[in-house]
């Protein structure tokens, strides 16, 4: 392997199936062939402050705050969280609630 090979962690944030793991590790390495994927040791526990009490959801750019303090520490190129979270995206939310953007008619 050269210095230069991209590398891919799949990394399981709170329980995840080892199956459903190693499905998703067996299909990138598929699609990415030239890439080294492979399934991480460690599991991310899942963050107190992530979860919406309101909606019984889990805030996803909470968990990507930590899922990036994990490709810092990790050495690869690539981290990809994997999780049985039911997640919810605050842009989307907000999208459905009033427009983000308020087009203007001239």
């Amino acid at each position: 392997m050269s210095d230069k090979q991209m590398k891919l962690t799949v990394l399981c944030i709170g329980e995840v199936g080892t199956e459903a793991a190693q499905q998703v590790l067996h299909g990138l390495s598929k699609a990415f062939p030239e890439m080294t994927c492979f399934l991480s040791e460690s599991v991310m526990p899942i963050p107190i402050e992530a979860y919406n009490k309101a909606r019984r959801q889990y805030h996803s750019t909470r968990l990507l705050a930590k899922l990036t303090k994990h490709v810092e520490k990790s050495g690869v190129n690539v981290v990809l969280g994997v999780t049985s979270l039911d997640l919810t995206f605050r842009v989307l939310t907000l999208s459905l609630e009033k427009p983000i953007v308020q087009a203007r008619l001239q």
